[in-house]
């Protein structure tokens, strides 16, 4: 769900500047869970479109508020609301929040435009903010976001929602840009990032580097778990702590629809090798199909197969698995 913002600055002449900003985005998925009704299902999306031109000329000395403009539109029905995220990731490295400088075809790290509120000074400058689409539902903007702020080096939250319904929410937020082009600032391009990403429920944060991190998946889920930290190559990865009821739960997934890597509680893995981001695992649920004290259709399952049985002693659903050796076990 990151997205990427990508500024680009070109000068030419020495009291020209133009800024382009092109925003690429677009997602949306849904969590997982078989047999799933539309109460249980949780889906949000993040995407974008262009609002307003990106090209504009400055000025040495000057400063522009304004420039450029993109609008986030995000829809969730995710109880507990969602946020959105910023940090700076200019030439694909996270925290990174300059411009990046290129004068005569060259890197020139010593003209990189520094993040800044300022609007005058011995320092160019860049900025940025967000506020509410007019005529559409508006956001708490979070951190003073609401007027130009710096781009920040760690992931800060620019906006959030905090949802008390079962229905979808939609909101689209204006991003635009601030800049102050100092006397010194040489003719070259500038190349900068921003980073967005969309994070539910609204109190949650995003997944960083050296961190596993649990999710519910689904709404209506109780429980809690924390972020699991990381060294070296492996880790074992935690058992639920979640309960939800009327499904069981079948184990962890890398993508919320359940399309990427499955892996078991408490299983011991091999860390990806790119985790810039952390490691989200999303819990997978299977709807309870009867009694587990009733049961009797292990034979009619295929090796792998997964379902789920609720024991009425204590009311409790478990995923139930048919594994290799043709016997059906409790996966947890």
């Amino acid at each position: 769900m990151a997205r990427f913002l990508k500024a680009r600055l070109f000068v030419c002449a020495l009291v020209f500047l133009t800024l382009l900003i092109g925003l690429v985005m677009s997602s949306s998925y849904t969590k997982a869970g078989d047999d799933k009704g539309p109460d249980d299902t949780v889906s949000c999306s993040l995407a974008y479109e262009d609002s307003a031109s990106h090209d504009v000329s400055m000025v040495i000395s000057s400063y522009r508020a304004g420039v450029g403009s993109s609008t986030v539109k995000t829809t969730c029905n995710d109880t507990s609301g969602y946020a959105i995220y910023a940090v700076g990731y200019s030439n694909d490295e996270f925290g990174n929040n300059n411009l990046i400088a290129t004068i005569g075809g060259a890197p020139a790290s010593e003209y990189n435009i520094e993040s800044s509120n300022a609007d005058s000074g011995a320092t160019s400058a860049w900025a940025m903010k967000a506020s509410a689409v007019a005529g559409t539902y508006a956001p708490s903007i979070d951190n003073e976001f609401g007027d130009y702020r710096t781009v920040p080096a760690e992931y800060t939250r620019l906006v959030h929602f905090s949802n008390t319904t079962d229905d979808t929410i939609g909101s689209s937020i204006n991003l635009s840009y601030a800049i102050y082009i100092s006397s010194t600032q040489p003719a070259g391009a500038y190349t900068g990032k921003v980073k967005y990403t969309l994070v539910h429920p609204h109190d949650e944060t995003p997944c960083v580097v050296g961190k596993i991190c649990y999710h519910k998946n689904a709404n209506n889920v109780v429980g809690s778990m924390g972020r699991q930290s990381t060294t070296g190559t492996t880790a074992m990865l935690m058992a639920s702590n979640f309960s939800h009821d009327g499904y069981g739960f079948a184990g962890w997934n890398t993508k919320e629809d359940g399309t990427g890597t499955s892996y078991g509680p408490n299983e011991t893995i091999t860390l990806p090798s790119d985790m810039s981001e952390g490691l989200n695992l999303y819990a997978m649920w299977v709807k309870s199909t009867g009694s587990l004290q009733d049961w009797g259709g292990c034979y009619e399952m295929n090796i792998g197969d997964v379902t789920a049985l609720t024991d009425e002693r204590d009311n409790d659903t478990y995923a139930i698995a048919k594994l290799a050796d043709g016997k059906c076990w409790m996966i947890e």
